[in-house]
């Protein structure tokens, strides 16, 4: 079986050769997993050959950017085969991968090593900040599986360039002994990290991410924040939105989904405004506010898009009638709303001028419902259509609210006019998903 695993994945030439094949294969599955990756690396290595060789600075810059922008799909490759099991039945999975980004890192230092003898005024310490660069980018995404640790790396260095006194520090100590020093230090330091604490074998057993909604996440994999939201108050709820059903994970999700746009355009605003120039004129601009308001409640209709399609899941195991599942999901659905419309209000007392609260809040709700039922009543539809309809819908309506912004009683009547369609989409979706053939959707529309 570990034959079949590495040997299939190197040429002909090589197969004799049992000590390196681990290393291809692990090299082949990351650097050209498809052929338009493959084609990518070499467009960019050719780019900067061919600069280089001619003495151009545009394919140069090119190839550079090119090859940096690919980089980071190394990561991305690596975590990939991580999650696989018979990755890591390969022979020496783990040297392998670790030998590779040894050979990248030796690679680029001698490509700087290249620039410094070409240069009339050569700077060698920037070896070390090459190894340190390339280490901090490539080993603690590895290490944890996800990305996070590099966007959080990426909005540090931002804020670092931005920062004057930060940049004359750095230009300051950049040549001190003791700053290079401890570069090395917390390099070497990474590398053995993950000599001895990725892949242990109690992170290949029991290390693995457990996914959860979509929806309650959005996409960000926290282990405590998930744990919270798994907590559940009934089967049927359960199965029905893949995460817990109390209303005490309604609250966390509504919390996270509310507040986690705002706090993060606060931070940067904090962390990239100067004195001289506030960034505070984006909080009074009208769309920025509606946006920031009402899109957590739309992202709740992105949730009834997997209850529709689960509620067909919910009727095969638990063999109960369908009307009754019907009604089940209506009250899921009304408990995450209220969830939702507190969480709401409380952002909407913080940033809104007092009187556009209630007649925005209104308008929200009333979209909501309207985009909620209709994915319900397009349950058996294609994912693309319910998907296209809401989103031109969603767009229409946020267009509207920028010619609605402070016409109160404008506002009232269009939520008026939101809330008219919603008894019969709700009749017409009730009658479909009791005639509902579910032996003709596909396996993926019951997940």
């Amino acid at each position: 079986m570990i034959k079949s695993l590495s040997i299939p994945l190197v040429g002909r030439k090589l197969a004799g050769t049992l000590p390196w094949q681990p290393l291809l294969a692990v090299t082949q599955a990351v650097f050209w997993p498809s052929r338009w990756l493959g084609m990518a690396w070499v467009l960019a290595i050719g780019l900067f050959v061919t600069g280089m060789l001619i003495e151009e600075i545009l394919p140069t810059i090119t190839g550079i950017v090119g090859l940096l922008s690919l980089h980071l799909s190394i990561p991305i490759q690596i975590n990939n085969l991580t999650s696989k099991k018979s990755w890591l039945l390969l022979p020496d999975f783990k040297p392998s991968v670790l030998t590779l980004l040894l050979i990248l890192l030796v690679l680029w230092l001698l490509l700087i090593t290249g620039i410094n003898l070409n240069s009339e005024s050569p700077r060698w310490f920037h070896l070390h900040y090459v190894a340190f660069l390339f280490s901090l980018v490539m080993l603690p995404t590895i290490y944890v599986r996800h990305l996070w640790p590099l966007l959080a790396e990426i909005v540090l260095l931002m804020v670092i360039a931005m920062r004057p006194d930060s940049r004359s520090w750095l230009v300051e100590h950049r040549s001190s002994g003791w700053f290079a020093g401890l570069v090395i230090m917390m390099t070497t330091l990474m590398w053995l990290w993950m000599k001895y604490r990725w892949l242990h074998a109690a992170q290949r057993i029991g290390g693995d991410v457990k996914r959860t909604s979509v929806f309650a996440l959005y996409g960000i994999e926290i282990p405590w924040l998930m744990r919270l939201t798994r907590r559940p108050a009934s089967l049927t709820g359960t199965l029905l939105l893949g995460d817990g059903d109390s209303w005490v994970a309604s609250m966390v999700r509504a919390t996270w989904a509310t507040w986690l746009a705002p706090v993060t355009f606060w931070l940067l605003s904090i962390l990239f405004g100067t004195p001289d120039k506030p960034s505070s004129k984006l909080w009074t601009e009208h769309v920025f506010l509606v946006l920031l308001t009402l899109c957590p409640l739309f992202t709740l209709c992105a949730q009834q898009q997997k209850s529709s399609q689960r509620l067909g899941r919910c009727w095969l195991f638990l063999g109960g009638a369908r009307q009754s599942m019907y009604g089940f999901a209506e009250r899921v659905f009304f408990q995450e709303l209220a969830a939702y419309t507190a969480m709401t209000l409380c952002l909407m007392l913080l940033l809104l001028p007092y009187p556009m609260i209630v007649p925005l809040l209104c308008y929200g709700i009333s979209a909501t419902l309207l985009l909620c039922y209709l994915i319900f009543a397009l349950a058996g539809q294609h994912f693309w259509w319910s998907i296209s309809a809401n989103l031109l819908l969603l767009l229409a309506l946020l267009i509207a609210m920028d010619f609605l912004w402070a016409k109160p009683n404008f506002i009232y009547l269009a939520s008026l006019a939101l809330l008219l369609p919603v008894y019969p989409l709700r009749r017409y979706g009730k009658a479909y998903w009791l005639k509902l053939d579910y032996a003709q959707l596909k396996p993926r529309q019951l997940l």
